[in-house]
C-alpha cells in the first residue's frame, strides 16, 4: 500500500531506471531488464495506490539496474 503521492514517485523513479538502462544499450538489442521497467510502469498506471506495494518495486527496480550500473554510456 502507498499513497498517491508514493505512487507518483515510482513512476518517476521506474522512468529514471528505464533511462539509465536505456542509454547503456544497442537499440537492436532490448535486454529484459527494460521490457519489465515497461510492465511495472503499467501496473503503477492500472492500479490503486492501494494495491501497491512501494517497498517490493523499489527492490526489484534497484536490482533491475544493478547489471547496468558498470556499463558505459553508449550513444546509437
Amino acid at each position: 500500500m502507498c499513497t498517491l503521492m508514493e505512487k507518483d514517485v515510482l513512476m518517476e523513479e521506474v522512468s529514471g531506471v528505464a533511462a539509465f538502462i536505456s542509454e547503456r544499450i544497442s537499440v537492436e538489442n532490448i535486454p529484459y531488464e527494460l521490457k519489465r521497467c515497461g510492465a511495472i510502469r503499467e501496473f503503477l498506471l492500472s492500479n490503486s495506490p492501494d494495491d501497491i506495494d512501494k517497498e517490493s518495486i523499489l527492490q526489484e527496480l534497484s536490482i533491475l539496474k544493478e547489471k547496468f550500473v558498470d556499463m558505459p554510456v553508449i550513444l546509437d
